[in-house]
This record gives structure tokens, C-alpha cells and sequence, in this order.
């Protein structure tokens, strides 16, 4: 599993063969995420592995990593064990909600609080 913030734009990391899913952490709806310019390359043959968006009619899988909500992003597959590079151009776009905003009653009780972006985690695994 590797984990960055997601403020930092840039992150190296290896892999072995695999699948893999990418998690932002912090809460359990996204908003602006088709808008993130997100890329991941080899570094060594410097090829672009793509991304795979991952939702159902709006919907992303929610999940708990380490302890904290998480909802699911991305996801890959790379065939040999690489250098990866990871690097999001314009993180400051995205919205992460704690709540789902179709949880009409809490939003009105709670307010449907956005995550600061300090507190944005990208979690490989």
C-alpha cells in the first residue's frame, strides 16, 4: 500500500505486477474529479499506464482505508515490476465530501462539510 497527500502533485513509488485500485481518502463523495488532470507513468520506458474511472451511474465504491473513509477513484493494471510516477496537475479542483449528499436528513442536521485539501490522502493499493 502507498500512501501520499494529495497537495504534494507528484509521487514516485514501484510496483510488481498487478492490479490496482486508487483511493482518495477523507470522505465518501467526489466531486470535479473528471476535471483532475491525473497521469501515471513508467518511468523507465516512460509509458503511460491508463487510468480506469471507476464509478457506476455517479456512484464510487466507499471503502475504509487505514482507519478513514475512502472512496474509490481509479483504477490500473501494470504487467512487469516498474518505477511508477504519479502526478496531479490541479489537485485544488477537487471536492471531497465527508457524507454522501444524498443523505438528505444528515446534510440538514450537519451540513454536508467539504475536506480540506491538507487532509487528502491518495492511497495505492
Amino acid at each position: 500500500m502507498k500512501i501520499f497527500p494529495i497537495k504534494e502533485k507528484v509521487f514516485e513509488f514501484e510496483l510488481s505486477y498487478g492490479s490496482y485500485n486508487v483511493y482518495l481518502t477523507g470522505g465518501w463523495h467526489t466531486e470535479n474529479i473528471d476535471d483532475l488532470d491525473i497521469h501515471l507513468f513508467d518511468i523507465d520506458t516512460t509509458e503511460t499506464i491508463t487510468l480506469q474511472c471507476e464509478d457506476f451511474y455517479g456512484m464510487r465504491k466507499q471503502d475504509y482505508v487505514r482507519k478513514q473513509r475512502a472512496i474509490l477513484a481509479f483504477s490500473f493494471d501494470i504487467q512487469k515490476y516498474s518505477n511508477l510516477k504519479l502526478t496531479i496537475s490541479n489537485p485544488e479542483i477537487l471536492v471531497v465530501k465527508r457524507q454522501n449528499p444524498y443523505l438528505i436528513l444528515h446534510d440538514l442536521l450537519f451540513g454536508n462539510r467539504n475536506v480540506p485539501i491538507e487532509q487528502i490522502n491518495v492511497v495505492i493499493k
